[in-house]
């Protein structure tokens, strides 16, 4: 008895042993994208053969295959059994998948059950960049069952919707890091146009250290290097020429007002020396006036005294001849004194001269006083004033550093590994660009002091101007990122609302869609129940006609059964024995057993579901594919075509 039953158990283990005995087989493509950063991205994607596929079970390889040159692969999975697959690539990251081959009916699972299952949309390897958390890329992306209501094998909808999910975020992560890093080299392409060789090394370096390794930023760096070095030579040839201008125009104002000054000189000289001039002439003109008319008197007198005295005439003679001797003496003391005065005049003309240039030089001299102390307290305000803006723009850096600090710490907890290694690497970017720049304000510095060791004015007015540069300069790139972080706003709000209404439109087309095939399955439903009935009265009828040795040999024979799953709208599933089929005409054909894959309006809906969900990625070329595969199956559909021609226009575009 215990034989009989142990040979029991091993003829049952042997029939369900050989029952399992299939595989699935799963397909699919793999495919690189690489994305070109310059001021947009630019992205491009094709086949990729050497790729690695390992299929593992409990953490044992089961199989191993690699992408053929198109891309393609094969793999066969066991039947009845817990996998999983990892597709990698070098450089890129993996991707991964479940499958459960569990749970296949006996009655399906037999020698000519040949299940297969294509991933739509392949493997996409995309190399991992900086800031980005690609930790939810090691889940399961797609999960593969074995599902009876469509007697066939295809993904859970959780498993899928949960792994597209995770690649969007990715995608978002991904998007918004290659918009910063194209806004800042095309910030830094405006700011080489105009030329502003400093801001643009700045935003070219914050580019390099947002992701390292793209060539772009690398390449306009080098630009700005002659950048700073044609506007040093142009500073410096403007400086020069500045001071030659200065110098000249100081040397054209000084002999200006020595011409001047000399003129009026010579003018005041030649006006007292007119009215000297004058004044000589009126007095001799007076003086011989008088001695006109004194003569006259005394020639009248002398005329009247010789004819009254004609005796005293040797007296008079001799008394004339006194008073010649002594209006001589007279003219001889008046000549002499105005002499003198002539003399006395100049002398004052001299002295007066003499002080009126001392003066002039005194009031120079405190004119330039007072211009050299109005400069130094210039100078000493333009500088405390620059010490103050420098200050509150170092606690200004100190504040924001402190802040981003501490954002990042908070945002960055769980990952202190990566955390670790960015700020060791940050800090040496940041200490050899500290060094960088000391060791160029050292140099600059030691320059600097020895050119303008004697030109401190000149040096004092350059650096005011300087500090208004950097005040402007500071102002301008604030202003610039204002300008950018409402653009930046502006385009993201333009893009969540354009999503949002597409979003509604495509829910919108879709409910409407189904509703059409609900509408469409239910009237097909109750046409297949009529001519299920039809065909099961005709079959009753015939059945009554025949022999009862046939009736008894029909009895003996599987029946053929018609199971109908709902969820594939009312469509007839027939499961027909290896013997014969009734083909509903009345006559009968030999066929095998025979499991359809997908049946129905079920996989217009599922292949609508799955563009849709690609398109919501961007993912244009896996929605074209999807929305093909959907008119396809139902020719001449009105959303499939529009949302084909949608794919077609953004993947040429982008």
């Amino acid at each position: 008895m215990l034989k009989l039953k142990l040979a029991g158990l091993f003829l049952v283990s042997t029939l369900f042993a050989i029952a399992q005995n299939w595989q699935l087989k799963l397909t699919s493509n793999v495919y690189l994208r690489t994305w070109k950063l310059t001021t947009k991205a630019e992205q491009e994607e094709k086949e990729i053969g050497g790729a690695s596929v390992v299929l593992y079970q409990n953490g044992k390889q089961i199989a191993q295959t690699s992408s053929n040159p198109d891309g393609e692969f094969t793999v066969m999975v066991p039947a009845n059994g817990e996998f999983y697959l990892i597709v990698s690539y070098p450089g890129c990251n993996a991707k991964r998948m479940s499958i459960n081959t569990q749970n296949v009916p006996d009655k399906i699972a037999n020698d000519n059950f040949t299940p297969s299952f294509k991933i739509t949309g392949g493997f996409i390897m995309v190399k991992p960049y900086p800031g980005i958390d690609y930790s939810e890329l090691k889940q399961d992306l797609i999960r593969v069952e074995y599902m009876p209501g469509k007697r066939a094998f295809d993904d859970t909808k959780d498993g899928t919707e949960r792994g597209l999910s995770i690649v969007s975020r990715v995608y978002a992560a991904e998007d918004e890091l290659f918009k910063r890093f194209c806004g800042t080299n095309k910030a830094g392409d405006v700011a080489l146009a105009k030329p502003d060789c400093p801001l643009a090394k700045k935003l070219y370096t914050e580019a390099i250290a947002m992701i390292p390794g793209e060539s772009y930023p690398v390449e306009q760096l080098a630009k700005v290097g002659n950048c700073l070095k044609d506007l040093e030579e142009a500073e410096k040839k403007a400086a020069e020429a500045k001071k030659q201008a200065e110098e000249k125009v100081l040397a054209e104002k000084t002999e200006k007002e020595r011409v001047a000054k000399e003129k009026a000189e010579a003018e005041r000289v030649a006006k007292e020396k007119e009215l000297a001039e004058k004044a000589e002439k009126e007095k001799l003109a007076a003086e011989k006036a008088e001695k006109d008319k004194t003569e006259k008197e005394r020639v009248a007198k002398e005329k009247a005294e010789a004819e009254r005295v004609a005796k005293e005439k040797e007296l008079a003679e001799k008394a004339e001849k006194e008073k010649l001797a002594a209006e001589k003496a007279e003219k001889d003391k008046t000549e002499k004194e105005r002499v003198a005065k002539e003399k006395a005049e100049t002398e004052r003309v001299a002295k007066e001269k003499e002080l009126a240039e001392k003066a002039e030089k005194e009031k120079l001299a405190a004119e330039k006083a007072e211009k050299d102390k109005t400069e130094k307290e210039r100078i000493a305000k333009e500088k405390a004033e620059a010490d103050r803006v420098a200050k509150e723009k170092e606690l200004t850096e100190k504040a924001e550093k402190e802040k981003l600090a501490a954002e990042k710490a908070e945002k960055d907890k769980t990952e202190k590994e990566r955390i670790a290694k960015e700020k060791a690497e940050a800090d040496r970017v940041a200490k050899e660009k500290e060094l960088a720049e000391k060791a160029e304000k050292e140099k600059l510095a030691a320059e600097k002091a020895e050119k303008d060791k004697t030109e401190k004015e000149r040096i004092a007015k350059e650096k005011a101007e300087a500090d208004r540069v950097a005040k402007e300069k500071e102002l301008a790139e604030k202003a610039e990122k204002e300008k950018l972080a409402a653009e930046k706003d502006k385009t993201e709000k333009e893009r969540i609302a354009k999503e949002k209404a597409e979003a509604d439109r495509v829910a919108k087309e879709k409910k409407a869609a189904e509703k059409t095939e609900k509408e469409k399955a239910a009237k097909e439903k109750e046409e297949a129940e009529k001519l299920a009935k039809e065909q099961k009265k005709k079959e009753q009828e015939e059945a009554n006609q025949k022999p009862k040795d046939k009736i008894a040999e029909k009895e003996t024979t599987p029946e053929t059964t018609k199971h109908s799953d709902t969820k594939d709208a009312g469509q007839p599933i027939r499961y027909v024995t290896p013997s014969e089929e009734n083909t509903g005409d009345g006559k009968k054909r030999d066929t095998k057993y025979s499991v359809p894959q997908v049946i129905g309006v079920n996989k217009y809906k599922e292949s609508v579901t799955k563009g849709n969900d690609y398109f919501k990625m961007k993912r244009y070329k896996e929605a074209l594919g999807a929305f093909e595969e959907a008119l396809r199956l139902k020719p001449g559909d009105a959303y499939a075509t529009s949302k084909i021609e949608e794919c077609k226009k953004l993947s040429s575009v982008k």
